[in-house]
């Protein structure tokens, strides 16, 4: 089964680790879109990459952790606007429309 994702601009090279985890993402959220569940968690994505055999829930190194590129395959996603920001709930991302400029871009109040 070929993969529709191989040549979508702004991905990583299909061959590199960050491509093949970036076009895996995009097709589970295309899936996800076809079944009318979005937006999804972040830790969601994780965990069904884990019940796919395609990622360890065991930790390998004592340097990054296990969802960490997976974490930032997603946001490579959403920062290149493959992905819209709005299929992925992320509380702690939240960007603010205040008009008074009283608050962070996550959403918290300025210190």
């Amino acid at each position: 089964m070929s993969n529709p994702f191989v040549n979508v601009a702004g991905l990583s090279k299909p061959s590199s680790k960050s491509g093949k985890l970036q076009r895996i993402l995009l097709k589970l959220l295309q899936e996800h879109e076809q079944n009318g569940a979005l937006p999804t968690y972040n830790r969601f994505l994780y965990y069904e990459l884990i019940a796919r055999k395609i990622i360890s829930k065991v930790r390998r190194t004592a340097g990054r952790r296990n969802d960490q590129d997976m974490t930032d395959a997603l946001t490579h996603l959403r920062d290149k606007g493959i992905v819209p920001w709005d299929w992925i709930d992320d509380e702690r991302a939240r960007p603010t429309t205040s008009p008074a400029g009283d608050r962070s871009q996550n959403g918290r109040p300025r210190r």
